[in-house]
Parts: structure tokens; sequence; C-alpha cells
């Protein structure tokens, strides 16, 4: 077996082909450049032992399940409940915030990559995009009342904001990559908000704490939706329940294929499946759901190296793509 040199100068026991499918597979979730999508994912498997990488790679093939830590290796998710509450708030908030922007509502207009890493996640936004979070996010206390995502505070730096919880454990956090300190100035004018300030929480934000806060289900899937954002062509609109989340959006992916997406064994979002219901595709990621309710079909012809599709698909119910 051929050995990929680590970008640090460590070894990984992987062929070059397999790394060169799990670069094209995780690029068509997170939407990272090759610069760098293969350090960080040479990185991840760096520490797996042949037995594993013999496991993801069976699952790349025939749909093995596997557990969460080699899933992790390609694609990571965290586990920190307080960091999926996090990233679940800026997912929900972002998509509302710009969902159907214009008539194409191009996802390159608002965002760039994630780069996803076990305990926290840099996000790459258009300015737009971000001034848009300003307003719909970030706790203010104005005339009008309380509004914004309790407890929520910001860090801006020369070269990058960064988004955290009050009361939340150390280390708990979204970067925002190249947000400078004058944009973040610039997008936050005029806004009596509170941030970049060690305030305590204020009697206010600890009454909205307790009605806003997101379950522990639906926190999880949102934050592996903002880690997977590049499966979209444009953002889409995201809307959490108790135990469910319930996404929609325009062009594609047609619904089956995001479904497949959700479901892929290696990068998917740890699903055991999805069914029709009601019209709806239902991803059933115990113990939440993911509903479906994307268009059902596409007419475009799909470049991407991790799938083959059929350019004129109509199921809700395509075959797996191959990997």
């Amino acid at each position: 077996m051929d050995r990929c040199h680590h970008p640090m100068g460590g070894r990984i026991p992987i062929n070059t082909a397999l790394f060169e499918r799990f670069v094209a597979l995780r690029h068509r979730y997170t939407g990272e450049p090759e610069a760098l999508l293969r350090p960080a994912l040479a990185a991840g498997l760096h520490s797996l032992t042949r037995g594993d990488i013999e496991h993801l790679a069976a699952a790349m093939d025939d749909g093995a399940s596997l557990p969460q830590r080699l899933r992790a290796a390609v694609l990571p998710d965290t586990v920190l409940p307080r960091q999926q509450e996090l990233e679940s708030a800026i997912f929900e908030t972002l998509c509302q915030a710009t969902h159907l922007d214009g008539p194409e509502n191009a996802l390159h207009r608002h965002f760039r990559m994630v780069r996803p890493h076990g305990d926290y996640l840099v996000v790459h936004l258009s300015p737009e995009s971000v001034e848009a979070l300003v307003g719909k996010l970030l706790p203010s206390e104005g005339d009008d009342g309380y509004s914004g995502y309790p407890g929520l505070r910001v860090r801006a730096f020369r070269r990058h904001a960064e988004l955290y919880f009050a009361d939340g454990a150390p280390g708990v956090a979204v970067h925002l990559a190249q947000v400078h300190w004058g944009l973040w100035r610039e997008v936050s004018e005029g806004r009596r908000w509170l941030g970049n300030d060690t305030e305590p929480l204020t009697p206010d934000e600890l009454r909205a704490m307790e009605i806003r806060r997101s379950s522990a289900e639906t926190a999880r899937l949102g934050s592996a939706l903002l880690r997977r954002l590049g499966m979209f062509s444009g953002l889409p609109l995201a809307i959490m329940g108790a135990d469910l989340c319930y996404v929609d959006w325009r062009n594609r992916p047609s619904r089956g294929e995001l479904a497949e997406l959700l479901t892929h064994p290696v990068a998917g979002i740890g699903a055991t499946g999805y069914r029709r219901v009601a019209g709806h595709l239902v991803v059933d990621a115990a113990p939440g759901r993911v509903v479906l309710h994307g268009p059902t079909r596409h007419t475009w012809r799909s470049a991407d190296p991790c799938r083959r599709v059929s350019a004129t698909c109509g199921s809700d119910q395509p075959k797996r793509p191959e990997m």
C-alpha cells in the first residue's frame, strides 16, 4: 500500500487513489480548496491504523457503517453540546437572513467555505452575509426591546472575528475568517449590540436563554448541516423544531440527492436512512430528523467527481452515488 506524506512530515497508511476520493468527497460538502483541504484531511487520517483505513475504504465501496471517530477523520463533527448549539444558531440565522436573496441566491454570493475541526469551526462568508448575520444574530437591547441570540458575544481581531457564548465553556467558538476589525466596525455601526466586551449576561438575556435554547437533537443537526453547507447551490431556509430540522432550498441538489449526501456512510450526518412522508423526504438521524422540502428534480449535469447521477433524475429515490 502506498503512503501519502503528511504535510508536517509524517505519513499516513493510505493509497493515493483512496486519498483522492476522500479529497473529492470532503470538498463536495465543505467547499474547501485543495490547498487547505489536503493538509487538513491528511492530519485527520494520520493517526488511523491500517485496519481503520481498510474500514473507511470498505464504507466508500459498499456503504458499511462506521463509528463516529472514523467518519470524523474525513469530516469532523463536534460532540460538544454548547459548540453544537452555537453552530446551529449561526446556521439557522444565516439561512433565514439570506434565504432566496435574489433570483438565483447563488451560494458563492454569501458563502465561501467551511473548515471543520473537532472542537471549533471556521466559516468564510462574504461581507454582505456578515452584515446580515450581525443584524439577526448578535444580541441587542434597543428601544424595541431585546433581539438576537441570547448570550452571544464576539471578539474582533485583526484578521478574523470570533463568536462565542458568554456562559460557554472555554474554547467554544466559531471563527469568521477574513472579518477584520475594520469590517466588523463597519457592519455593526449604528447598532446597540453587546459584543467585543466582557459584559455579564443581562436579566433579559437570562430569561431569553431559557426560551431560545435549542434542544440537543436540533443543535446537533444544525451544527452538522453548517459543517456541510457546500452541499447546496444556494443558501437554504432552515427552521428548527423540537426534534427536527426543516430545510427548503431551490436549484440543486435534488431532494433525493441531498438525502443521499446526508446518509453517506463516511461524510454524512450519521443518519440511518430516509423515507418519503407526506410529499417530503425525511432523513432519520436518531434521535432527530431532517425534513427535506427542496426540488424533486433538476436538469443540470453534475461535474462532481464524487457522484454519478443522471442529469435528468426525477426520482426522490436515486441510486446511491458511487464514491
